[in-house]
């Protein structure tokens, strides 16, 4: 080993060593409040988590906030949880700034401030942070907190879409379908949609089957049509009441019996595949 590795090593080893034990256990008690979470020990979560945040961790203060936000009953507490999603958002820590800037856009615990929302969200952006960044390119694009600016939405969507966000991608599928901003370009939002749809998002496949059953981007074709809007049924978890299947079902009925019989095999094989990706 070169000498300058080894110095590195022992300085590594002895900042370790010199971590206060307080520290490390204060650590423990996050996981440990995180693993009752995810078993639905909320109660003995935020036994667990009330004092880490007092004492100014901002990930429990983040995470006791996210409790009192999305609890039922007597445990939820919007005011009490703008108050942490604060805290946590001050210290730096872009999830609570995010969230908190959704509080801010709904007006839930906090007066409804679309300024400061936004304001929220593009720091937790600047971070990184993908939900975020999602969520400040709708603000330009809607001119929700901002001054309308389609293409800084645009700028947004393509760092998010590079992250891998199908929303994103689905988004700019939009942009260019309905000409917001930028010349109506059906071949391009076709690819955007298409990359959101490759990622399984529901709505990306419903819009692939209504460009093909209008032949925008692409030429007329309903049994491709029916592939995607069997797809979108399929990942939407929707009964067969519910309006996809009514899709479907019309779709279904302008192919030949044959043609229907493959689209709707290849969406149920796709769909398969997906998931099983998606759980490994």
């Amino acid at each position: 080993m070169k000498l300058s590795q080894r110095i590195i090593g022992i300085a590594l080893s002895v900042a370790f060593l010199m971590v206060p034990a307080g520290v490390l256990a204060q650590g423990d008690d996050l996981e440990a409040a995180m693993d009752l979470i995810a078993a639905g020990e909320i109660e003995a979560a935020v036994t667990i988590l009330e004092p880490l945040a007092e004492a100014g961790d901002p990930e429990a203060q983040y995470r006791l906030g996210d409790i009192f936000w999305q609890a039922d009953g007597e445990l939820f507490d919007a005011v009490e949880a703008a108050r942490l999603f604060t805290l946590a958002a001050e210290a730096g820590l872009a999830e609570a700034q995010n969230a908190l800037a959704i509080l801010y856009l709904r007006g839930i615990g906090v007066e409804l401030d679309q300024v400061q929302g936004a304001h929220w969200q593009a720091v937790a952006a600047e971070q990184g942070y993908l939900p975020a960044q999602v969520g400040i390119g709708l603000r330009y694009l809607k001119g929700e907190g901002v001054e309308l600016d389609v293409q800084i939405a645009r700028d947004w969507f393509e760092i998010a879409v590079e992250q891998g966000d199908p929303a994103a991608a689905y988004q700019l599928g939009l942009i260019y379908a309905n000409g917001v901003g930028v010349e109506q370009d059906f071949a391009v939002a076709l690819e955007w949609t298409q990359m959101a749809a490759d990622e399984g998002f529901v709505a990306g496949h419903y819009n692939l089957g209504i460009a093909f059953v209008l032949g925008q981007g692409t030429d007329l074709d309903a049994p491709q049509a029916l592939f995607h809007f069997a797809i979108a049924y399929l990942l939407s978890g929707q009964n067969s009441s519910g309006p996809l299947y009514a899709v479907v079902q019309d779709v279904a009925g302008q192919v030949t019996a044959e043609e229907r019989q493959q689209r709707l095999e290849a969406a149920e094989d796709w769909v398969a595949q997906f998931l099983t990706n998606a759980e490994e």
